[in-house]
């Protein structure tokens, strides 16, 4: 059942089966098996991406969380993408 615009962003005013189908839609705990692997695996890719490439962390708020920022990695050559991570909060 698909959630209507009035009420997506509003969790208290959702029913239950509504609360449950964005839960599964967002959380990872309720979709992926093996989510414990994912995270550690996750964790050291992103590690190993921060001693390798030139980045700027936590550089640029997009909200009022203090987890509400963007991480910049530049390019590591000319003409390849700036890859800007964007955390949640």
């Amino acid at each position: 059942m698909p959630l209507s615009n009035d009420i997506m962003m509003n969790y208290e005013k959702m029913t239950e089966s509504q609360r449950k189908l964005l839960n599964r839609e967002w959380l990872p705990l309720l979709s992926i098996q093996n989510v414990d692997r994912y995270f550690e695996g996750a964790k050291t890719r992103s590690a190993h991406a921060r001693e390798w490439l030139t980045c700027c962390l936590d550089i640029i708020a997009y909200g009022e969380s203090p987890r509400q920022v963007l991480d910049v990695f530049s390019a590591v050559a000319p003409g390849v993408p700036v890859f800007l991570f964007i955390h949640g909060g």
